[in-house]
Parts: structure tokens; C-alpha cells; sequence
């Protein structure tokens, strides 16, 4: 009887446990037929161990130029399971970017920490995201971009030479973040800061509090999104 009893369980882990493969295996797959349906040319979903084995050997951008050079210059292609859509034609770019852009402003969630990461323009979506286009958008006509334009030449030719100085002696250079207050000191506040060389300027001081715990990426696009909002 105990034995009879063990076989009965046996029986019901094997089947919960194939059942629970077969479920995960269904969800996975789900949309592995999402661009065949809509006649796209793509390139299948790999499993995750391929996946992760062809992170590891290749960077993404040469993945995504030996997609092109296979496929085409519009190829559907999957994150995991979720179907994302790869453009390299300039025309479909330029179209999906200005022309349509309104069409196409949801984008993938960035999945931000602090209130400034979850409002900037590059995480925002629906009603919010065109509420922010619409008053950021006058700062970005073609007079005020050749305006950013001069001072982003004369910030670059500052940093230029605050490269030449210091490789001379061998002291490294906090480049990007340095050159991005700079360019945003001017563009938006009307004020020179020189941050390669005065790093104890308050403005400075105030940046680094706020974006301490924000990578150098997401600095840059906060940066861009500032310079849009007080620009007008």
C-alpha cells in the first residue's frame, strides 16, 4: 500500500511537472508566429542559451547588421518573446521619427528609480508624453538649434583643450559629464561654468547631488530633456 502510494505520487509530479514545461513553453512561444502572420521577413526567437552565448561573442550592433544584410532593411526580430521591429531604410526611419513620430512614441519602459528618470521625455508615454513634446517642442526649432549649435562648438573646443593640457601631464579627464553641464550651463541657464576646471562651482556641486545615482546615460538624456524645457 505505501509503495502503491508512492508510484501515485510519482506519477503526479512527473505529470505537474511536464504540464508546467509545456505552459512555459506555450507562453515563450506565443509569438513566434507574430511576423510570419504579418508577411514580414524575421529572424526566428532564439532560446535563451543561444541568446546568452551570442551576447557574449558578439556586440549588438553587429548582430543587428548581420540581421540587415540577411533579411532586408526592415526585419521583425524578438526580445526574449516579445516581438520588436529593427529599421535601417532612412526614409522608414525619417518617417517612424518626424512624419508619424506621434504614431510610434511608445517606447520600451525604462524602468527608472526616482521620480526624474520616470518624467523625463525618454520614458514618458501617452497623454503625458504629448503634454511635454508639445511645450518642449518651440525650443527645438531650427533658429534655437543653430543657437545650441555655436555654443555646443565653443563648450567642445574648451573641452578640446582641456584634453591637450592634461594628456600632456597624464591626469584624467572627467569628459562627458563635464562637457554635458557646460553645453546645458549655457544652452539653458545662460551661464558659463567651466566645469573641466571648476569643479566646486555650485552648479556643479547641485548637478552631481541630483543625478548621483544615475548612470552617465541617463545623465546625457536628462541633460537633453533640460535644455529642451528652459531653452524658450
Amino acid at each position: 500500500m505505501f509503495g502503491f502510494d508512492i508510484y501515485i505520487w510519482i506519477s503526479i509530479l512527473i505529470t505537474a511537472f511536464v504540464g508546467y514545461c509545456t505552459s512555459v513553453y506555450l507562453y515563450v512561444s506565443r509569438n513566434d508566429n507574430y511576423w510570419k502572420k504579418r508577411g514580414i521577413p524575421f529572424v526566428p526567437r532564439m532560446n535563451m542559451i543561444k541568446l546568452m552565448y551570442l551576447a557574449n561573442r558578439k556586440p549588438t550592433n553587429e548582430v543587428w547588421k548581420q540581421d540587415i544584410g540577411k533579411y532586408g532593411r526592415a526585419v521583425g526580430s524578438y526580445e526574449w518573446n516579445n516581438p520588436r521591429f529593427l529599421l535601417s531604410d532612412p526614409n522608414l526611419i525619417r518617417d517612424v521619427l518626424v512624419k508619424d513620430f506621434h504614431k510610434f512614441h511608445y517606447r520600451k519602459e525604462a524602468g527608472g528609480r526616482n521620480t526624474i528618470s520616470q518624467n523625463a521625455i525618454t520614458a514618458l508615454q501617452g497623454e503625458d508624453w504629448k503634454r511635454v513634446r508639445t511645450i518642449i517642442s518651440p525650443a527645438f526649432t531650427s533658429k534655437r538649434m543653430r543657437q545650441m549649435g555655436s555654443i555646443i562648438n565653443d563648450c567642445s573646443k574648451s573641452t578640446i583643450e582641456v584634453l591637450e593640457t592634461n594628456s600632456k601631464e597624464g591626469k584624467p579627464v572627467e569628459l562627458f559629464a563635464a562637457f554635458t553641464m557646460d553645453v546645458i550651463a549655457r544652452a539653458a541657464f545662460g551661464t558659463q561654468i567651466d566645469a573641466h576646471n571648476d569643479p566646486e562651482n555650485v552648479f556643479v556641486k547641485h548637478v552631481k547631488e541630483n543625478f548621483a545615482e544615475l548612470n552617465m546615460l541617463q545623465v546625457l538624456l536628462y541633460a537633453l530633456l533640460l535644455c529642451g524645457c528652459y531653452s524658450n
